[in-house]
């Protein structure tokens, strides 16, 4: 039976034998997600191979984000499930269009990594999620208390 992973900032999982291995079991397949400038999915840097294929997707192109960024937020899951969804290709010619109806508060859930113009709180996951309230559709909107 075919199995196909979808690993979001994976590091390099193993050595030269666990490639080989790999490379034989031709029903499993993986494809490795990978934020331009995350440096996790490039660790180990020596002795450790990636194996599947790998699709790099870069969210310095997106207009909602706070850019750079940092260390952190490049290896966010919620920033890498926003560059999935915009990501247009790598290169200068390339854009970031969204074409995933996600909801980009989600972007702040355990992060700053947002643009403040868009009023979701950073770090807002919390037991009281800082206000915001998931609506029927299943967006997040800050409720307005005053």
């Amino acid at each position: 039976m075919p199995v196909t992973a979808f690993v979001f900032a994976s590091p390099k999982v193993g050595d030269l034998n666990f490639l080989n291995a790999f490379n034989k079991l031709k029903h499993l397949h993986v494809m490795r997600i990978h934020n331009i400038l995350d440096i996790v999915p490039k660790y180990p840097p020596i002795g450790y191979f990636d194996v599947g294929q790998e699709i790099i997707i870069d969210t310095t192109k997106s207009p909602y984000l706070n850019l750079p960024g940092d260390i952190i937020t490049w290896h966010n899951l919620e920033c890498y499930m926003h560059g999935v969804a915009g990501t247009q290709g790598i290169g200068l010619l390339t854009g970031f269009k969204l074409e995933v109806d996600r909801d980009i508060a989600l972007v702040n859930k355990s992060s700053g990594a947002l643009k403040s113009e868009y009023l979701v709180p950073a770090n807002w996951w919390t037991v009281k999620n800082k206000g915001m309230v998931q609506q029927e559709d299943g967006k997040w909107v800050l409720n307005d208390r005053e």
